[in-house]
């Protein structure tokens, strides 16, 4: 299964396959997989895919029609019915636990090594994908077909705007905090967690009640977690600012910090009884492959992750403008600037700092829906990871600036992408860690923040305010 994952070509068998299935609740990864498994079992010759459909007894069956093309120009047709360890929602969704085609079914031993050296081997798995002909039932968005350099790098920057999207929220919710308390919050990732997990609870209560295999059943699905998620983030955002971070303010940096900590622990506990210790796996929501480039490296983006750009795009655009041209902007760059001119020239700063909270609240459990939505999976576990990433993207956009922290995920996520693209995944963590410490030590202000007086900062700039 995690070789499958890996090859990126293989995701867009999915956007063919689903185009001639005509069921709506065919699972795309089954789908794949069982395509994966035509070369294998023909040696030789074009196989083109005409259609793929679950079996309309089973929901863990699907089966794939195809025709072979031999080099003399004969034509054969086909067939090959996979059965899977479970469905949408269960763990064995892609474990092959049996195959049968036109000649029988596969005896347990051939199974076996199928799944070791056929599909657990990705040379195997590129080579057979080769001689895939997919052409009758896809078009690409872009008319010419692309090479395989240009493709994959085309495939990397799709693979890397979803992630960029989650860490645009996270960085942004978490300027807007920092900005008006000059104090790092540690328990912030506990927010996006809390949304991961709403999100999560939404999409598995619309999968038991409609057929999420439906576009605008999956696209309500997706518009519910979203709200549930960003309601649950902004009524935490706003408890834990009024009872913990606001009376904070005005003490030191360490009190602040071993605060955060404890109410990390809390809540991630919290969290921990009510959701459970293990993974929240929910079945996959509009994750049809759509074409954009054929040739020689086969270019796809899934609907769930054009959806997921379209939105950050917008919110965080609107942030960025709400924060220059609005009063709430306005006034949080003044309480952000000076507190007590702020609070001269009659700025009311228990209202602007409970918005401030609320909203960093909401784009946090946006980012815990989008993370859970993109990956499949909420954690209770994911939240130091979450909130040591949120504090990164904000400081490489620059403390302090909603813009630079927004411009600072979008960097992180790009990055991520590119060192697991390239790299060995194993040391992505080690590296983005390392470079928050290289921050942290070489540029605390990041790339658009800017720099204050110590004594400008934290409580001395709420002292100052409360006189």
């Amino acid at each position: 299964m995690t070789t499958v994952r890996r090859s990126g070509p293989l995701l867009a068998l999915s956007a063919a396959l689903l185009l001639a299935a005509g069921c709506d609740r065919l699972d795309d990864g089954q789908a794949r997989l069982c395509t994966a498994v035509v070369p294998a079992l023909e040696e030789t010759g074009r196989i083109r895919v005409d259609a793929v459909a679950p079996d309309p007894e089973r929901a863990t069956v699907v089966r794939v029609a195809y025709t072979v093309e031999a080099d003399g120009g004969e034509r054969r047709p086909g067939f090959v019915r996979c059965a899977f360890g479970g469905g949408f929602l269960d763990r064995d969704r892609l474990t092959l636990v049996a195959v049968e085609s036109a000649e029988g079914r596969l005896t347990g031993a051939r199974l076996l090594m199928l799944n070791r050296f056929w599909l657990g081997d990705p040379d195997a798995l590129a080579e057979g994908e080769r001689r895939l002909d997919l052409t009758s039932v896809e078009t690409p968005i872009l008319p010419a077909p692309v090479s395989v350099t240009t493709g994959y790098a085309l495939q990397q920057v799709l693979n890397a705007l979803p992630v960029a999207a989650v860490y645009g929220f996270l960085a942004a919710a978490y300027a807007l905090v920092y900005g008006l308390l000059g104090r790092i919050n540690l328990a912030f990732g506990c927010f996006a967690v809390a949304g991961g997990f709403a999100a999560a609870g939404v999409v598995t209560s619309y999968d038991r009640a409609w057929t999420m295999g439906d576009p605008v059943v999956a696209t309500m699905a997706l518009a519910a977690a979203v709200t549930v998620a960003g309601a649950q983030g902004a009524l935490i955002g706003t408890l834990t600012g009024s009872a913990v971070f606001r009376p904070l303010a005005r003490a030191g940096g360490t009190a602040f910090l071993i605060a955060t900590i404890g109410l990390a622990l809390v809540l991630s506990e919290g969290l921990r009884l009510v959701a459970g210790s293990g993974e929240r796996w929910i079945q996959p929501v509009l994750a049809t492959p759509i074409l954009v480039a054929g040739g020689d490296y086969r270019v796809t983006v899934t609907t769930l992750q054009v959806l997921q750009t379209v939105l950050a795009a917008a919110v965080l655009t609107g942030l960025a403008r709400a924060m220059a041209r609005s009063r709430f902007g306005r006034d949080w760059r003044a309480m952000a600037d000076d507190p007590l001119m702020a609070s001269l020239v009659g700025i009311d700063r228990e209202r602007t700092a409970a918005l401030a909270f609320a909203l960093s609240g909401l784009l946090a459990g946006i980012a815990g829906a989008a993370d859970t939505l993109h990956y499949g999976h909420a954690s209770a576990a994911a939240w130091l990871t979450l909130s040591l990433k949120a504090l990164m993207a904000a400081v490489l956009g620059g403390l302090g600036s909603v813009r630079g922290a927004i411009l600072g995920g979008v960097l992180l996520g790009f990055a991520e992408t590119a060192w697991a693209s390239l790299l060995p995944m194993a040391h992505r963590e080690v590296a983005v860690m390392t470079g928050l410490v290289l921050l942290l030590v070489f540029r605390p202000d990041g790339l658009l923040g800017v720099s204050r007086p110590a004594a400008d900062s934290g409580d001395a700039r709420w002292r100052s305010a409360d006189r």
